[in-house]
């Protein structure tokens, strides 16, 4: 099963702006997801990533048990395993979605900014890494 495609395609619609990152996995047939937000999010904000999970699940075989966590959280730090899995992450002033294409890192500013092919070791917020902007 390719998560990160199913994950990819359920976000559609699904990002608010308290959302923090998001990870997830499939491993030994069962899927993972993590999503924190921040501070500021309410109940009805965490809805979206339960319909991110709702999608999930759908992809996954009958009677598949996903390992869902989440949560409001404004300070656990994103790079979760080295951010290995890291699917979404939302900068100060803009959402990066993270996108894993031919088992490359795939980077693409929602905000019609940055696209850039290459490896991602950092984000926003002090962060470093080679995600290119390119007007």
């Amino acid at each position: 099963m390719e998560i990160s495609k199913v994950v990819q395609i359920a976000l559609l619609g699904q990002v608010p702006p308290t959302l923090r990152f998001i990870f997830a996995s499939y491993e030994n047939a069962v899927p993972n997801f993590v999503a924190i937000f921040d501070d500021n999010a309410t109940e009805d904000l965490l809805e979206c990533a339960r319909v991110v999970c709702t999608e999930v699940l759908a992809s996954c075989p009958h009677n598949t048990k996903l390992v869902e966590k989440i949560e409001i959280d404004g300070k656990t730090p994103w790079k979760i395993n080295g951010g290995e899995n890291l699917l979404f992450l939302m900068g100060t002033a803009n959402a990066v979605l993270v996108i894993h294409c031919f088992n490359r890192p795939f980077c693409a500013s929602f905000f019609g900014i940055a696209i850039a092919i290459g490896s991602i070791e950092g984000a926003p917020n002090g962060a470093t890494g080679n995600c290119r902007r390119w007007a």
